[in-house]
């Protein structure tokens, strides 16, 4: 087996020295196998060694040669050379599987600790073994093992022998999480980034081929995808889509997944992500995860939904001057204010004004704050002129301005019969206000609306200025 490839077992021991004495036991270990579910595959190269660490705490010399043994599993070898320790140095003289550690110097109290290291190889046609124990030793000539030996798998035993069980499993692969780049959060109407973490659990790296599917929820497609070094995925198909590699993971690895979100998703959701994979066996591809969550290979996660970014127009005033407008030209003004209460800046965007019969647009004086720009008019003035005025600039979130439009009044039309004459007022942006023609229309209806606006221009003018005023005389009274 190359040596890129050789699978590697982290595990720790302590040797303790309780305290000092010819016959006493005083030498004690505490043996940890790390579980290979726990960090990966054993495989990935670089990835470190079985390794010792010992700690001498006895107040006293420990004499040369001290010497540390472990027999590893059926399957599993020494690699010559692999030692790491610039005290213990380790071979296996008698068998590939019986590994010797042997310090051939004193370990006094200052050293006070000590650690060793070495490679193992795992065989080609090794096979899982299930749970499997793991026993190491440690004595010297002051303190040799005692008969019977007395393996015990606590912290801080005293025994001069620890052993740890973990369970040996060929290497599989599974998914533990799922991320929406960057806020895991499913925006309606924009491309997302599903970003799936897969890792890979057992004592080996041939665990390809691999199949991966991915089941998106209802509003959100499948666009294509990016590998990341050194997995590569090939992926087809709409939903479920369907990825599949023949490169070994190791050390685990994170496709991400450009999808798109509908505008018609349900919000807040949450909307259901899930997967399902599988390698060569013993792992095929799960096929009832539905019914079977929490088995290897399934997995799933859920994402809260959110609106997408949108201004939000809102007039919040209109006023005049003069307080009574007089009819004739140039007879004041209408000033009306708005706000952007939304969460993304507006572009363009359009202030509607419908006139009442009478009046005329005159001209645009600047405004407050992001003030409009320009105006334009359309109709006559006998039936009220229909103004559109709109600020190119754009306004941002939380930006406010005004507009104001002088106004002529004609003589004669400008009626105060049923009440003072009503401007109906609208606001919205350029797409909005293309999309709908009528939104100025509905706002005559919908004067509660935020975008929408009523307000009363009272007028005043001389005698025979109003269609009434044949009772202008003072000496007759209307009927």
């Amino acid at each position: 087996m190359p040596a890129a490839y050789r699978p590697r077992l982290a595990l720790f021991a302590a040797l303790l020295v309780a305290s000092a004495g010819a016959h006493a036991a005083m030498v004690g270990m505490n043996l940890t196998v790390r579980d290979p579910l726990g960090t990966g595959t054993f495989g990935a190269a670089g990835s470190g060694g079985l390794t010792l660490s010992a700690v001498n705490v006895s107040g006293a010399t420990l004499t040369a040669p001290i010497t540390y043994r472990m027999t590893l599993p059926e399957g599993i070898t020494f690699v010559d050379g692999s030692t790491n320790s610039g005290s213990f140095v380790c071979s296996a003289p008698v068998s590939p599987r019986d590994v010797v550690c042997v310090r051939n110097s004193n370990w006094t109290t200052a050293l006070f600790s000590a650690s060793l290291g070495f490679s193992i190889d795992i065989a080609a046609d090794f096979a899982p073994l299930g749970p499997t124990e793991f026993t190491g030793t440690m004595e010297n000539a002051q303190f040799p093992l005692p008969d019977p030996l007395n393996c015990v798998t606590t912290n801080g035993g005293t025994t001069q022998c620890a052993k740890d069980i973990v369970s040996i499993v060929q290497s599989q692969v599974y998914v533990d999480r799922i991320a929406i780049f960057n806020d895991d959060i499913l925006t309606a109407g924009d491309d997302e980034q599903a970003r799936v973490r897969i890792r890979n659990a057992g004592y080996d790296q041939g665990n390809a081929p691999a199949t991966l599917k991915l089941h998106w929820p209802t509003g959100v497609s499948y666009l294509s995808h990016v590998n990341i070094a050194p997995t590569n995925w090939a992926c087809s198909g709409a939903n479920p889509t369907t990825c599949t590699t023949n490169n070994a993971i190791s050390d685990g690895n994170e496709p991400r997944f450009s999808i798109h979100v509908d505008d018609t998703i349900p919000i807040p959701g949450p909307l259901t992500i899930r997967t399902e994979i599988g390698n060569r066996e013993p792992q095929p591809i799960p096929t009832d995860c539905l019914a079977n969550p929490a088995q290897l290979g399934c997995f799933s996660a859920s994402f809260a939904t959110e609106a997408a970014p949108a201004p939000v127009l809102e007039i919040t005033a209109i006023s005049h001057l003069a307080a009574v407008l007089p009819i004739q030209a140039d007879a004041g003004s209408i000033t009306v204010s708005y706000r952007n209460v939304g969460n993304l800046g507006a572009g363009n965007f359009y202030v509607s004004l419908q006139l009442p019969p009478g009046f005329g647009y005159a001209s645009l004086q600047a405004g407050t704050g992001y003030a409009l720009s320009a105006c334009t008019a359309t109709g006559s003035a006998v039936l009220g002129q229909t103004l559109k005025c709109n600020r190119s600039a754009g306004l941002p979130v939380n930006g406010s301005g005004s507009g104001v439009v002088r106004v002529n009044i004609e003589r004669g039309v400008a009626s105060r019969a049923g009440g003072d004459p009503l401007a109906v007022a609208s606001i919205a942006t350029a797409a909005a206000d293309s999309a709908n023609p009528d939104i100025l229309l509905d706002c005559a209806s919908t004067p509660e609306a935020a975008h929408c606006e009523h307000h009363a221009l009272p007028v005043i003018g001389g005698c025979m200025d109003y269609a009434e005023d044949i009772y202008c005389n003072g000496y007759e009274a209307a009927p």
